[in-house]
């Protein structure tokens, strides 16, 4: 996956909370 957590192929809830 790519380097920036934030930014990955799948967001999940998570990463879509930490965009926010």
């Amino acid at each position: 996956m790519l380097s920036s957590p934030r930014f990955s192929i799948l967001p999940t809830s998570k990463n879509l909370s930490d965009q926010q």
